[in-house]
């Protein structure tokens, strides 16, 4: 997974299986592995993929199709999702 403005790969996106529990996170340069058992498999499937701040996407797949190799999946920022932003920095006294 990349960023769509910057190209950086973006890790601890979550990427879960459509219908079942199956899920994963990608690591530090944006890649993942999503084991689909056997039995769960049909013909039609979807994968959906989720990171706070950015638009939430969906991709069809089909069984014949594995396993798949998306080189480069570019998420796209959400900015209906900022706000206002406030940091307070307080100073403790021991």
């Amino acid at each position: 997974m990349l960023d769509a403005e910057t190209n950086e790969p973006l890790a601890g996106v979550i990427v879960t299986l459509r219908k079942g529990n199956n899920s994963t996170t990608t690591d530090k340069n944006g890649l993942f592995t999503l084991n689909i058992p056997e039995n769960s498999l049909t013909d039609l499937m979807a994968f959906g993929i989720s990171f706070v701040g950015y638009i939430y996407q969906e991709y069809e797949f089909k069984r014949q199709d594995l396993p798949i190799h998306k080189d480069q999946i570019f998420l796209h920022g959400d900015i209906t999702l900022l706000g206002e932003v406030v940091i307070i920095k307080q100073k403790r006294k021991w």
